[in-house]
């Protein structure tokens, strides 16, 4: 864990936000053995990094990052497709969900989850598709994760696709600190933008995606014990 995320934490705890699905970026789970405990610990390659080592997994709850972006070259897509089908056969053997990076190949990756046989769940990390990929990425049985790409004056089709997916099928990110411009005190402006989308209160929107993550990650519940209301 970052130290200096420690009191950012602090602040999301005491507003409603209790835990933390972290998505790896080169395999590298060591540099979380000191996490908070409210942080929960992906394993994966992200594609711009095709040139990590391989690295046994530390009780992980899904494997991700993991997908394609724009290549440099044609090796450098074979690399990532490479990467890409060896972390998918991998959550296959171990029954672990996917977090999968997709810059302009959704098709691709589709493609090859079907070729591969790939029948599990898993999260659209960073999505900014319209509705109909929305619909898509259902059908193959992920949700979608929306982060602060929704914020955006721009993104008027990104919240059109977050109206018709409904709250069932949408997970709340930031991705940060690693985003530029992000923190994660932002989380909660995204939720405040999603409770408009799908007009829910705050609450449901938080009631609803805590189910949706305990189900994918196969995380225990948050009890209300451990966690106020989303404010």
């Amino acid at each position: 864990m970052i130290p200096d995320l420690r009191p950012v934490l602090d602040i999301l705890r005491s507003r409603g936000v209790c835990r933390y699905i972290v998505p790896d970026v080169d395999f590298n789970l060591k540099s979380w053995q000191n996490a908070d405990p409210a942080v929960y610990r992906c394993w994966g390659c992200h594609p711009s990094y095709t040139a990590s080592e391989w690295q046994e997994p530390c009780a992980p709850v899904a494997v991700g990052e993991c997908g394609l972006e724009p290549a440099r070259n044609s090796d450098d897509t074979v690399l990532q497709e490479l990467l890409f089908e060896r972390q998918v056969e991998f959550a296959m053997e171990k029954e672990l969900p996917l977090v999968i990076h997709s810059i302009r190949r959704d098709d691709r990756i589709l493609h090859m989850l079907k070729a591969l046989c790939f029948s599990g769940t898993g999260v659209i990390h960073g999505f900014s598709g319209n509705r109909q990929m929305a619909k898509r990425w259902i059908d193959a049985g992920f949700c979608l994760g929306i982060g602060t790409l929704i914020l955006s004056e721009k993104a008027s089709g990104l919240r059109d696709a977050v109206a018709y997916s409904g709250a069932d099928y949408i997970v709340l990110e930031t991705d940060a600190p690693a985003f530029r411009r992000t923190n994660p005190l932002m989380l909660l402006d995204v939720a405040e933008c999603c409770t408009a989308c799908l007009d829910i209160s705050k609450a449901e929107l938080s009631r609803i995606t805590e189910n949706t993550v305990s189900r994918i990650f196969k995380v225990a519940d948050v009890s209300s014990a451990e966690c106020k209301e989303l404010e």
